[in-house]
């Protein structure tokens, strides 16, 4: 089986890529790249209860770019039980289209209430965890796939890591909005259930049966 994962060329490709990607990034801006190695970030969390304004930086988008190319590889690996091509393809596609339509769908909401300030904190609060969650994920992937002790089971218990990282980030932002909440609980009931439950729902069990 390891010897089936070193062989492929794209496979080693994309993680070598992802690597060079965040040296780079690194390079362009130490400051970001260090705090995005932080699980807790602290700095962040502070602009959230304070209310200041979280500016969104070209950089994010790399940051981005390296998550969904490392999530769509664990995602084939565990759906196919191998790599491949095709399905990573229709994967990444899947997963960037749906990041890019929930956050232009967000945007726009607050847009059409008036509170265009929260909710810009709110995504790119949200951007930023996405980008440890990739550098996370690319380790992931590395333990995973090139692992001496390679096992599917390390797939899932990566899968688990990551969906457990995703719910905590989120409950982690929400509470820096916590009063903001308390005075609106069912229209954020109302938003959780249709912008953050189902839609996770809908494109995860829509890789999982590809």
């Amino acid at each position: 089986m390891i010897r089936e994962y070193f062989s492929n060329d794209t496979l080693t490709s994309l993680i070598l890529f992802s690597i060079l990607l965040l040296l780079i990034l690194k390079k362009i801006d130490s400051e970001i790249f260090y705090d995005n190695l932080q699980l807790r970030k602290k700095k962040l969390l502070g602009k959230l209860y304070n209310n200041d304004f979280i500016s969104f930086r070209f950089v994010n988008i790399v940051y981005l770019f390296v998550f969904l190319i490392n999530l769509s590889v664990l995602l084939t690996i565990f759906s196919n039980g191998e790599f491949n091509l095709k399905i990573f393809q229709n994967n990444f596609y899947h997963i960037g289209l749906f990041i890019f339509l929930k956050y232009l769908l967000e945007k726009f909401i607050g847009w059409l209430f008036k509170f265009n300030r929260i909710c810009n904190n709110y995504l790119n609060a949200k951007l930023f965890y996405f980008n440890t969650l990739g550098t996370l994920v690319l380790f992931l992937n590395i333990l995973s796939v090139f692992s001496e002790s390679f096992n599917q089971e390390l797939v899932y218990v990566s899968l688990t890591i990551i969906l457990l990282y995703l719910i905590i980030s989120h409950f982690t932002i929400f509470f820096s909005f916590k009063n903001l909440i308390y005075k609106n609980w069912f229209y954020f009931i109302l938003y959780l259930c249709t912008l953050e439950i189902i839609p996770y729902y809908y494109i995860i069990s829509n890789i999982i049966n590809v």
